[in-house]
C-alpha cells in the first residue's frame, strides 16, 4: 500500500532582521538574529500532522512535493506555496487541505507568539512506476 512519508524541515527558525547603512558610497549590511524559545507544534505533534495530511490527500503515483507555509501567531497556516510542483491539480488539493488544517500551537519567544515559516516535504512511495 502506498505511504505518505512526510518529513518536516523547519526553516526560518531564525528571524533575521537586516538593515543597511550607507557610509561614503558603501553599503554595509548588519544583521541581528533572534531565535524562538518554542517552535510551533501541530496538536498531537508531527505524527498527527502526517496522519492529517495522509488522510486528506489521495495520490496515484510516486512523487515528492515541497510545501512552504507560515504558522501565524493565531496558529493558522498562511502563505501556503508549492515549491516543487507535481501538477496544478495536485498543488490545488494540497493547498486546500493545508488551508483547512486545524490550528497549530504557534511558536513563541518569551511569552509572545511569533510567526514561523516551514518547508514540509511530502514524499509518496509504494506505487509501481
Amino acid at each position: 500500500m502506498p505511504r505518505l512519508i512526510p518529513t518536516l524541515i523547519a526553516l526560518f527558525s531564525v528571524s533575521v532582521l537586516a538593515t543597511a547603512q550607507t557610509t561614503e558610497n558603501k553599503t554595509v549590511a548588519t544583521q541581528e538574529a533572534e531565535t524562538w524559545s518554542v517552535s510551533p507544534q501541530f496538536p498531537g505533534g508531527m505524527t498527527a500532522f502526517t496522519k492529517y495530511v495522509e488522510s486528506n490527500l489521495k495520490f496515484t503515483k510516486n512523487c515528492k512535493i515541497f510545501v512552504k507555509f507560515v504558522v501565524e501567531t493565531n496558529g493558522k497556516l498562511s502563505n501556503i506555496q508549492i515549491v516543487d510542483s507535481v501538477n496544478e491539480e495536485t498543488d490545488k488539493r494540497i493547498i486546500d487541505v493545508l488551508e483547512k488544517c486545524p490550528a497549530w500551537i504557534p511558536g513563541s519567544k518569551g511569552n509572545e507568539a511569533t510567526r514561523t515559516g516551514y518547508l514540509y516535504p511530502i514524499i509518496i512511495t509504494g506505487f509501481k512506476d
